[in-house]
C-alpha cells in the first residue's frame, strides 16, 4: 500500500501477483467523470485512504494485524467505489450523451438500460471479488 521503502512491501508483491486477476470498466466521459476517483478526486480519495491506512495500523504490532486492517479499509473504499458509480449510472443526466444518435425514444431508452444493465454487472463482479484472501 506504499510505493516505496519496506513499510508495504509485502502487500506490494502481494497486489503484483494479483492485478491480472484485477477488473476495468470504460465508461463514456461523462459518467467516468461523475465517479468518486475521476481526475483531482482520485487524488483526494488516494491520499484519504493512506490517511486511513496510517492511522488504522501505527498502533498495530503484528503484521497479520496490519493486513487484516488494510484489506478491510480496501474493501470499504472499494465499496464505497461501486456505490458512487451505481448512483451515476440511475442519473438520467449522465445519459444525455445519446441524444446525438439521434435515437428514437424506445431506441435510446434500450441502448440506455442495455448499457447500464452492462455497467451494473460488471460493478457486481468488481463488488464480489475475494479480497479477504488477501489477509493469508
Amino acid at each position: 500500500y506504499f510505493k516505496t521503502g519496506t513499510k508495504g512491501q509485502n502487500m506490494r508483491d502481494r497486489a503484483a501477483s494479483r492485478a491480472n486477476a484485477g477488473f476495468a470498466i470504460n465508461l463514456q466521459s461523462k459518467r467516468r467523470m461523475e465517479g468518486r476517483t475521476y481526475g483531482g478526486k482520485g487524488t483526494a480519495t488516494k491520499n484519504n485512504f493512506l490517511n486511513k491506512v496510517e492511522s488504522e495500523t501505527s498502533s498495530l504490532s503484528k503484521v497479520q494485524d496490519k493486513r487484516n486492517a488494510v484489506v478491510n479499509l480496501i474493501k470499504n473504499d472499494l465499496s464505497a467505489d461501486v456505490t458512487a458509480m451505481r448512483n451515476v449510472v440511475t442519473k438520467k443526466e449522465n445519459w444525455k450523451d445519446l441524444a446525438r444518435f439521434g435515437l428514437k425514444k424506445k431506441e435510446e431508452d434500450k441502448l440506455r438500460n442495455d448499457t447500464k444493465a452492462q455497467i451494473l454487472s460488471g460493478e457486481n463482479r468488481v463488488a464480489s471479488q475475494d479480497l479477504d484472501s488477501l489477509k493469508g
